[in-house]
């Protein structure tokens, strides 16, 4: 009996410890469902988030793709936008710089008259290529252009007195900006007006042929034949790899301008120049001119011979393609290496009119249209 009732204790406590163990498991059980559900819904928010995030992303973008057009030669290209912006030295605001009260009007954070928080904001070479209305004082070194020089006239106007010729590659000293005309004073102290258009930033290159000669001509003489705003180009026969002859323009348009002349132009990043060429308008001979044009005459503007700072501050927006055709290498080589131009008449910007229209664009000088690009000049 003592036996059996020892076997039934020993039964009870192995039963008692299987009730225990099985209770402990349902436990860890219970626990780790709970966790599982737990993460579950953590991670039905974090995709719920995402797929919000996704969706906002995909509003966004169709945002931006309905700016996207195909470019001027009607190729369906998504990473081109063919609107071509001002330039980074688009016309500036007017303010007033000099004279005037300034101590009424707007006043800015700092207790500054507004006008001249955005006066200090302009550099003298900024207020040249883009002047507000009225006249501005500057202080700038800058060289005559045109290979025939320019006229020094007694007023801002090409029906005053055309004092003296300043030739190509001459420095002179600027102290006024009044709209498309520059007041100047040369080393001995004579004043006079220049065309703001045919000053550049920088020293032109020495002409390879002989040096430039100017027909001697009287202000009296001068005055009576009432002269263009610049002498007309000096009788002489340049190599034509330095000043084109007119056979070296590729078109015709009704306004040329009789003292322009491309000249070669040595860039930094050559690769870089055929590509972007490429990229706007590599198809085309003259098309491909055109631009380069654009870009070698924005060059000698500005004094950068970097394609890429260009192509950044002017506003290409064209990929800049690996591949070059021979078409736009001979017309790169046309306009750089043997100084050649599309047409007799500086080119600054461009943009493609049968696509869009910009009222910026059509506010400069209007040069020529060809391929359904309007192409214009400062």
């Amino acid at each position: 009996m003592k036996a059996r009732r020892r076997l039934d204790r020993v039964l009870l406590l192995v039963a008692a410890l299987l009730v225990l163990t099985l209770a402990a498991v349902l436990i860890v059980k219970a626990f780790e469902d709970k966790a599982r559900k737990a993460n579950f819904a953590s991670l039905e928010a974090k995709q719920t988030q995402a797929q919000a995030e996704t969706l906002k992303l995909e509003v966004d973008q169709k945002s931006v793709e309905a700016l996207i057009e195909v470019d001027h030669l009607g190729r369906d290209l998504p990473e081109l936008i063919d609107i071509y912006p001002a330039p980074t030295v688009a016309p500036m605001p007017d303010v007033q710089t000099t004279g005037g009260d300034l101590s009424s009007g707007t006043e800015d954070e700092l207790g500054l008259p507004l006008t001249t928080a955005i006066t200090l904001q302009l550099t003298d070479y900024e207020i040249f290529l883009n002047p507000p209305s009225g006249s501005h004082d500057v202080d700038l070194t800058l060289y005559v252009s045109p290979t025939g020089g320019v006229n020094l006239r007694s007023q801002a106007s090409t029906d005053s007195l055309a004092k003296q010729v300043i030739a190509y590659g001459s420095s002179v000293h600027v102290i006024r900006v009044e709209g498309s005309w520059v007041e100047v004073k040369l080393n001995g102290g004579e004043r006079g007006y220049l065309a703001r258009e045919y000053l550049q930033a920088i020293r032109p290159p020495v002409l390879e042929s002989s040096v430039i000669t100017q027909a001697a001509t009287s202000p009296t003489q001068a005055a009576t034949q009432n002269q263009p705003t610049l002498a007309p180009p000096a009788t002489q026969a340049p190599p034509a790899t330095v000043a084109p002859s007119s056979d070296n323009f590729l078109l015709g348009i009704a306004n040329p301008d009789p003292n322009y002349s491309g000249r070669p132009v040595v860039v930094e990043d050559r690769a870089v120049l055929e590509g972007l060429i490429m990229g706007e308008f590599g198809n085309s001979y003259i098309g491909a001119a055109l631009v380069a044009q654009a870009i070698r005459d924005t060059m000698t503007l500005s004094g950068i011979y970097n394609t890429a700072t260009i192509a950044r501050n002017w506003g290409y927006h064209a990929n800049v393609s690996t591949y070059v055709n021979e078409t736009t290498k001979r017309a790169v080589a046309f306009i750089f290496d043997e100084g050649g131009s599309a047409v007799q008449h500086s080119v600054y910007y461009f943009y493609a009119a049968h696509r869009v229209n910009s009222s910026w664009h059509e506010s400069q000088k209007f040069v020529v249209e060809y391929g359904g690009c309007r192409f214009f000049s400062r």
